[in-house]
């Protein structure tokens, strides 16, 4: 099942959030001590929004009672670029991936977004070091529009990041 996460899902949120910025350290700009830290009231504001915003929202698949991904939207505030927003955190938990979960979750997100007729696209950053990630964003719709060189660092080495985008 596909939904968006409520405060009820804090618990399995943090989880599956924290296990990804741990596993994947190269694939998200946030590292895992930054999260740890982070205020449980900040934490909970993600989920809020998801709740009760849709400009700002957080879908998770779920198998039983356990959320094996998630994706995130944010949308710019901005009047002059409120047409657009960002992808974060889109993670698939590592013994399921492989099986359609990422495709699906993608696809719920796109309809979602597609809700909002002043959504003109989606936009996202990955590290040219996750090509798994990439292909799954081509094959969904995703188009490569630029790269940023040494975009992140994990502290000893510098990465590049991909933007891609997707019309809505």
């Amino acid at each position: 099942m596909i939904r968006k996460l409520n405060t009820k899902d804090y618990d399995e949120f943090c989880r599956i959030r924290l296990e990804s910025l741990k596993t994947y350290e190269i694939a998200f700009s946030s590292m895992p001590e930054f999260f740890i830290n982070a205020p449980k009231k900040m934490k909970l504001k993600l989920l809020e929004d998801s709740e009760n915003d849709s400009s700002n929202f957080i879908m998770g698949y779920f198998q039983d009672e356990k959320l094996l991904g998630i994706i995130g939207f944010r949308r710019e505030t901005r009047e002059s670029v409120s047409h657009k927003g960002s992808m974060w955190g889109f993670v698939v938990d590592s013994d399921f991936q492989g099986k359609g979960i990422g495709k699906k979750l993608i696809m719920s997100f796109v309809d979602q977004l597609e809700k909002d007729k002043n959504i003109k696209y989606v936009r996202l950053m990955v590290a040219t070091a996750c090509e798994r990630a990439i292909k799954l964003f081509m094959s969904s719709g995703f188009i490569q529009y630029g790269i940023e060189t040494e975009s992140i660092s994990d502290g000893k080495n510098f990465y590049d990041q991909i933007y891609m985008k997707r019309e809505i």
